[in-house]
């Protein structure tokens, strides 16, 4: 995804499975939505479209924009480079891992939303609700199994049960 003034274009690999991009796109797009749309029409609420040129890169803001945005939590930099790396090839910096969850969150919620995966989740072995969750809701295997893992960690739900195991019925 880039974008530049308000406006996004989205590139994708159209030789990944179906699933794999299904999730990319709309995760792509969370990025845009949380990173430059609601940013900017925040900054715009505030300010009006004098702002405008602070947005889009043609003026620094003035101290009083600066302190203003700061207290509306509203972030002054909205080109932060999400595809920047260190060099293992892992995320260069908090700012990409935080934006990078939040749009995992916002697709995983768009695709399968949670009031739907929590009773899965909380009713099938965790093989049973990563496969429910790839055929149900046609999640990439990766992201179905961070999905359900988070949710039982938030449910406590312990990974590795033997009585699931051996098969065997609790009661």
């Amino acid at each position: 995804m880039a974008w530049w003034r308000g406006h996004g274009i989205l590139f994708f690999d159209n030789q990944r499975k179906e699933a794999e991009q299904r999730f990319t796109i709309v995760h792509e797009v969370a990025h845009f939505v949380l990173e430059e749309w609601l940013p900017r029409r925040r900054a715009l609420s505030i300010f009006g479209p004098e702002i405008l040129p602070v947005l889009n890169g043609e003026r620094a803001p003035s101290p009083e924009e600066a302190l203003t945005l700061f207290f509306e939590q509203v972030p002054l930099n909205l080109r932060t480079d999400l595809m920047a790396r260190d060099a293992s090839g892992g995320y260069a910096s908090r700012d990409v891992v935080v934006a990078e969850h939040r749009a995992d969150r916002v697709a995983l919620e768009l695709l399968a939303p949670v009031e739907r995966v929590l009773p899965l989740v909380k009713q099938l072995s965790r093989e049973d609700a990563i496969n429910s969750l790839r055929f149900q809701f046609h999640l990439p295997v990766e992201k179905a199994t961070e999905y359900v893992d988070g949710l039982r960690r938030r449910l406590r739900v312990s990974r590795f049960s033997i009585a699931e195991f051996l098969g065997v019925e609790e009661g």
